[in-house]
């Protein structure tokens, strides 16, 4: 999550090495990810270029590109990252929402029947074979969408062993109050779909026996959600700029006894 530290890392890559297209590509996705849309765009682009048979920047171009809303744009690229590497986990998983956006339903319901018979044959890892977001989606089996949800999880789970044995050692903070401490994160506290469904839960706390904390890592649109959002809770706490695991052992210093993620499996999550 550091990712200035990142962004700087890429770029001294590329001054050693000007056509290395992973670092290309990967530079392009950190610039993405700090919302400077149009530079990552660039680098991205560059990095196909630089090497057409590389399948993960094919894959980091169409997702950017998905996002961007250039949905024939992104099934192109793709398709040619499917072409390249049949069994590429990040293209597959990423290619069907483009598929419904485009309303290519044929590959939808080809897509949705080959995950039914993967879920018909037993328990597996699925977490190279569709997204949670994804699952809830398509037409699969019930009790398949739970299914895909817990490998996900499970896999985050096991990558976050460390950090949670670190965050335990932590020294408890001092309470001042017996108020039970609940803290809401998302990166979405502005003109957004989670912010207007939520701008005005947090004031309607019992703050007799609540405090209401917020943990945000997205923009400040400067939006009339915002404020309402920033007015309703007792701490509004800006994460952006700080590591996942900077974040997590604040959150803990902070002595939450209650987190709720507002983000889920959506698109720039941080589970």
């Amino acid at each position: 999550g550091d990712l200035a530290q990142a962004e700087e890392r890429f770029r001294a890559a590329l001054e050693r090495r000007p056509r290395y297209a992973a670092a290309c590509s990967n530079l392009g996705v950190v610039l993405v990810e700090q919302r400077r849309l149009a530079e990552g765009l660039g680098f991205l682009a560059r990095a196909v270029e630089m090497d057409e048979a590389h399948a993960g920047a094919r894959v980091n171009l169409a997702n950017t590109l998905a996002y961007d809303g250039q949905v024939d744009a992104a099934l192109t690229h793709y398709e040619a990252a499917l072409r390249i590497e049949p069994d590429n986990a990040a293209a597959r998983i990423n290619f069907i929402k483009p598929c419904m956006d485009a309303c290519r339903w044929d590959d939808v319901e080809a897509e949705a029947a080959r995950l039914s018979a993967l879920y018909g044959a037993g328990p597996r890892d699925w977490s190279g074979e569709v997204l949670p977001f994804m699952a809830q989606l398509l037409a699969l089996p019930e009790g398949m969408p739970l299914a895909v949800a817990r490998s996900h999880a499970a896999v985050l789970e096991s990558r976050a062993a460390g950090l949670r044995e670190a965050i335990r050692r932590l020294r408890p903070p001092v309470r001042d109050d017996d108020r039970v401490r609940v803290a809401y994160l998302s990166g979405d506290f502005r003109n957004n779909a989670v912010g207007h469904q939520t701008a005005g839960m947090f004031g309607h706390h019992d703050r007799a026996g609540f405090e209401v904390s917020i943990y945000s890592w997205g923009p400040d649109d400067g939006s009339e959600w915002r404020r309402r959002v920033v007015a309703g809770c007792d701490r509004f706490i800006d994460i952006r700029e700080e590591s996942f695991d900077d974040s997590a052992a604040r959150i803990a210093r902070d002595g939450i006894d209650i987190l709720v993620n507002l983000s889920g499996y959506g698109g720039g999550n941080r589970n």
